[in-house]
């Protein structure tokens, strides 16, 4: 972090070749650096690392590749889209700022035992832009709306926690199902 000067800049090559960003420390935080050209984020340690990032560090068919940690990816913007980032060994996604906060991810963004924090406010939104949206071995935390991201019919496979006490879940145009691999689901406090 401290080789990073606020409003400062990294530049790639600019070649067909991946450029990459290896973080030697368990922070990074890159919402106030600009990234040209760089596509891979990588931890550089064994331990967990948390990228914080804005939307614009992430660069379309890029990735962002954790360590053998827990690692976490957070956005300070408003909207975390990463339908064109691949997302390895990053088992955690998490709003960094007081305002709701929109993640749109396919369902290889969710790690198995990961999780999904929201933030403070109270229309925290999981968007899924495939046909499967199955969030049964994810964490989720103060999310209150999860959404289908197209309009071919969408299977929502959710636990009891993942429902947000006056929670919104929205499907598409298409014939949606809502499924748990729990015994019961009540939607008394869901719309």
């Amino acid at each position: 972090q401290a080789d990073l000067a606020v409003g400062g800049s990294v530049l790639g090559n600019g070649s067909a070749v991946a450029d990459t960003l290896i973080v030697k420390s368990a922070t990074i935080d890159l919402t106030n650096t600009t990234l040209t050209g760089v596509e891979i984020l990588k931890a550089g340690l064994s331990a967990a690392t948390n990228f914080t990032v804005d939307s614009l560090d992430l660069a379309a068919g890029g990735s962002v590749i954790g360590s053998s940690g827990s690692d976490t990816l957070t956005t300070n913007d408003t909207a975390l889209d990463l339908t064109s980032t691949t997302l390895t060994s990053i088992e955690k996604l998490a709003a960094g700022t007081g305002s709701d906060t929109t993640f749109t991810v396919n369902q290889a963004d969710l790690a198995a035992g990961g999780s999904v924090t929201g933030g403070a406010g109270t229309a925290d939104t999981l968007v899924i832009t495939g046909t499967s949206f199955d969030i049964s071995s994810t964490s989720v935390t103060s999310v209150e709306k999860l959404q289908a991201g197209s309009n071919a019919a969408t299977t929502f496979t959710v636990n009891q926690a993942d429902l947000a006490s006056g929670g919104t879940i929205i499907g598409g145009a298409g014939s949606d199902t809502l499924t748990t691999k729990e015994a019961a689901l009540n939607l008394t406090s869901t719309t």
